[in-house]
């Protein structure tokens, strides 16, 4: 029996991903590390990409089709995978959101994405991917704005509050940061 975190491959393309690289892997009889030195990726990512938590990069799919010699399978997977927007632990919450009368929020680390501007959601995607293509980074910032639309049409409250680091932790750069104080979004003054 494997151990790790039970996989659900009828949930979504990511997961079936993950459940066919995880299978792959345990028919060579490999560890999560004896892959991670064959396809240059870390073990931790790996990992993350076997329990459909983390997106996977554009340059694995080829690798691992090279690699256990299946003609193309895992580049099909890919191609549905990156059509999901939003990755499953987000999923819950874009329902509760649409849902609900009012949204309070605490946010110690970045400015939430209902207030954050297309280049400050840029900044972020970036950093927590800086392999991803233009394109997926684009249809990302285009749902978030889509859910601020929403959010502003729907006339529902957004109450939030920010942990004072938040404005001095700079994603983007001086220019972004005074764009987001500038759009409203975040009041008081922003350095």
């Amino acid at each position: 029996m494997p151990r790790g975190k039970p996989l659900q491959p009828q949930k979504s393309a990511r997961h079936l991903f993950g459940w066919k690289l995880r299978n792959a892997r345990l028919s060579e009889e490999w560890t999560l590390d004896d892959l991670s030195r064959r396809v240059g990726v870390s073990r931790s990512h790996l990992s993350r990409i076997e329990t459909a938590d983390y997106m996977i990069p554009l340059e694995l799919p080829p690798r691992l089709d090279e690699l256990f010699g299946l003609q193309g399978t895992f580049q099909e997977l890919y191609a549905v995978a990156r059509l999901e927007l939003h990755p499953d632990q987000y999923k819950r919450r874009m329902e509760l959101e649409g849902k609900a009368v009012a949204i309070r929020e605490y946010s110690p680390q970045v400015i939430p994405g209902l207030l954050q501007t297309e280049d400050y959601a840029r900044a972020l995607f970036l950093i927590g991917d800086p392999h991803a293509a233009k394109e997926d980074i684009n249809k990302l910032i285009r749902a978030r704005m889509l859910r601020q639309r929403e959010l502003e049409a729907s006339g529902k409250r957004l109450s939030v509050i920010l942990d004072e680091a938040v404005l001095h932790r700079s994603y983007g750069g001086p220019a972004v940061m005074r764009a987001l104080n500038r759009s409203g979004s975040v009041g008081g003054s922003i350095p």
